[in-house]
């Protein structure tokens, strides 16, 4: 059998997944992170199993156990809400682990957040490659 070669841009953005799960403070309480994808939560379980999260296992887990989280979530990646501090306490998050740019930007944009985690560009068949990857903190309410 011949050896595939690995998918060099999938390694460097699993990566940056491990490395954004790398910045957030070894739990000293229940830090909460509200991973955008469900497809994160396998990355939290096996890098940080310290952290609680949102969604894991499918796409459609949330959908069964709170139908209107899972609503609102949905919303929020599509750039539809626009209190997003607010949106993201509902989830009791201290942090958003995202890789959707509407909602990447929206949270650049809001000052309740603080951008914790941006990965820099890497060479990937010599081109450079940016992952989406982003994580932010909620601020604590009354910080800038």
């Amino acid at each position: 059998l011949s050896q595939k070669k690995p998918d060099m841009a999938l390694l460097r953005y699993h990566d940056t997944i491990f490395e954004a799960l790398q910045k957030i403070p070894p739990a000293t309480s229940n830090n909460k992170v509200l991973n955008c994808d469900w497809y994160f939560g396998a990355f939290i379980i096996y890098e940080r199993p310290d952290l609680h999260f949102v969604d894991a296992l499918d796409a459609r887990t949330l959908q069964f156990y709170d139908s209107k989280k899972f609503e609102l979530n949905r919303h929020m990646k599509l750039g539809h809400v626009k209190e997003l501090n607010k949106a993201v306490q509902v989830f009791k998050a201290d942090y958003v682990l995202c890789d959707e740019d509407v909602l990447n930007q929206q949270l650049a944009a809001d000052k309740s957040f603080e951008l914790i985690y941006k990965p820099e560009a890497k060479m990937v068949f010599g081109e450079p490659f940016v992952s989406p990857i982003r994580l932010f903190r909620r601020l604590p309410e009354g910080q800038p």
